[in-house]
């Protein structure tokens, strides 16, 4: 599971069958799946094009938006248009291949061009942030003066909302397998409905460093059962990502 504190309310209810449950960062995860380390995942959906058949969705659920959602942005020290210039670069956490292929998709899709992407953070004009590191406000890129929403940066071009990750599990998965993670999940998302999974939620929140009221907005934000308009936007996405991959 992604170790991010967006994925709390798969967390609420601990499995009661018997599992080694793993979390880490995105592109970890689709290291190890890819590997056949994994039977299921909360897998960045970036990763989709590189598994290919390996894996099929778990139902409907994973983490989606439509529009601001705070917790992927881009920091920089000029105006985005700018990053453009020669030796200008952005930073891209290696943490994530999700969201550089999405940065450099709404470049493509505003200004016809793509910048400079670089993993040194020390020398970068700006630097996309992904989870809980893109809501901590201690960090100095806050005092920067421009600070995109890229999720609401996509809403903005495509009308979409964005799957950030979707519950998979591995192709040969049993009917059985499958019924009983669904049975979990639903389980994990029917408790976080409820007054007492909003404060455990808002507890997950304060945890991180948030304020009780900023994790409540937070997770209102956010959902977890993905609807048309979410699978619209994966669809899409998906379609940018073969054009990536046949280097179209």
């Amino acid at each position: 599971m992604i170790g991010f504190t967006n994925a709390a309310p798969f967390r609420l209810i601990a499995p009661r069958f018997p599992v080694t449950m793993l979390s880490g960062d995105p592109s970890e995860l689709t290291e190890r799946m890819a590997a056949g380390e994994l039977d299921a995942c909360l897998l960045p959906t970036g990763a989709f094009e590189r598994l290919g058949d390996k894996v099929k969705p778990l139902g409907p659920y994973g983490i989606a938006c439509c529009g601001h959602v705070m917790s992927l942005r881009l920091f920089s020290k000029v105006p985005v248009r700018d990053l453009l210039q020669t030796g200008r670069t952005v930073h891209v956490t290696p943490r994530t291949t999700t969201t550089r292929h999405l940065l450099r998709e709404l470049f493509r899709r505003e200004f016809g061009a793509v910048p400079k992407i670089t993993e040194d953070a020390t020398a970068s004009d700006a630097s996309l942030l992904i989870g809980d590191e893109a809501m901590d406000f201690s960090r100095p890129e806050y005092r920067w003066p421009v600070a995109k929403d890229i999720s609401e940066w996509w809403f903005s071009q495509t009308g979409l909302g964005f799957v950030f990750a979707q519950w998979v599990v591995t192709a040969v998965a049993s009917e059985e397998s499958v019924a009983v993670l669904t049975e979990w999940v639903e389980e994990n998302l029917a408790f976080a409905a409820t007054s007492e999974g909003r404060k455990r939620l808002r507890d997950a929140g304060t945890t991180s460093g948030w304020s009780a009221a900023m994790a409540e907005l937070y997770f209102e934000r956010l959902e977890f059962r993905l609807a048309r308009k979410h699978t619209e936007g994966l669809a899409e996405f998906h379609r940018v990502l073969k054009g990536i991959n046949h280097g179209d």
